[in-house]
């Protein structure tokens, strides 16, 4: 009756993992739905985030939203956070992505959509690298570690693999800990 499918990209050559040809062709090509299971979005995680965060603060609208960068041990998707980032500007929210530096962040495209999803929907977005003041008052923070596409080579074999993980580890102290969830609004959600 329909197709779901989760085919994440390989972070081989962001150039082609960015146009989402394997899920495009599939539902291009497909006689039945095809629901995106996770690729370079999640939307069924996106909707479940926003059903979340509407039955917790009711009104979402201008609620200060952080979506930070987090260091793991390993790079991840970056889906959950293009997802979170534009879930929360269609709605109005009003968004921050916080990360340690300008090659950490999304990639343009999400980033753009953002902007104009913040601006339709009367919400705002911005960029920042300083931790306090994203933290301040926010209503909601949203941790997630993600690769960084435009930071590293293609990535095609392990050592590879260890040089990112290398390049991360400057980044440790990156995590939403108790002195920065402090900084923001007493009833603040942590997702």
């Amino acid at each position: 009756d329909l197709i779901g499918i989760r085919a994440f990209p390989k972070f081989q050559d962001w150039s082609k993992d960015r146009e989402d040809n394997v899920i495009r062709s599939l539902a291009q090509n497909a006689s039945v739905p095809v629901i995106n299971m996770e690729t370079i979005v999640h939307p069924c995680q996106e909707l479940a985030l926003m059903q979340t965060l509407r039955e917790r603060l009711g009104e979402v609208r201008n609620r200060k939203f952080v979506l930070t960068w987090t260091w793991h041990p390993r790079p991840l998707n970056t889906a959950v956070a293009n997802s979170a980032l534009l879930i929360a500007t269609k709605f109005g929210m009003d968004v921050t992505l916080l990360c340690p530096e300008e090659a950490y962040r999304l990639d343009p495209q999400f980033e753009e959509s953002a902007q104009r999803f913040a601006a339709q929907s009367g919400g705002s977005y911005r960029l920042t690298h300083d931790i306090e003041e994203a933290y301040t008052g926010a209503d909601v923070v949203y941790a997630k570690n993600y690769v960084c596409p435009d930071l590293l080579p293609p990535v095609t074999s392990e050592p590879q693999k260890d040089e990112m993980v290398k390049l991360f580890s400057k980044y440790k102290g990156w995590i939403a800990d108790e002195k920065r969830m402090n900084l923001a609004k007493p009833t603040a959600q942590y997702m």
